[in-house]
């Protein structure tokens, strides 16, 4: 997963990508990785454990995945953007 957000943080520059180690004490390895997903500071969506992005974690798959509520991945390029996202 990580390599896939790292991909993903490459590829969409204006979207803000953050990573956070050991925030909550006794937090159940099971429901690794946790994604929250925000846009224009509001929670869009909420992903948790590996059973979101389904037993083939591509940047694709991840992407979608973060997608789902609202288009969230920008790269940068406001006139190639379209609604449904740009993957």
């Amino acid at each position: 997963m990580l390599g896939c957000l790292d991909e993903l943080a490459s590829r969409y520059p204006a979207t803000k990508f953050v990573k956070i180690i050991s925030c909550i004490p006794n937090y159940p390895d099971c429901n690794l990785p946790t994604l929250v997903v925000y846009h224009h500071s509001a929670v869009k969506g909420t992903h948790v454990g590996l059973k979101s992005v389904g037993r083939m974690c591509t940047p694709e798959s991840v992407a979608l995945v973060l997608c789902q509520s609202e288009p969230v991945l920008n790269d940068g390029n406001v006139e190639k953007t379209t609604p449904q996202g740009k993957l």
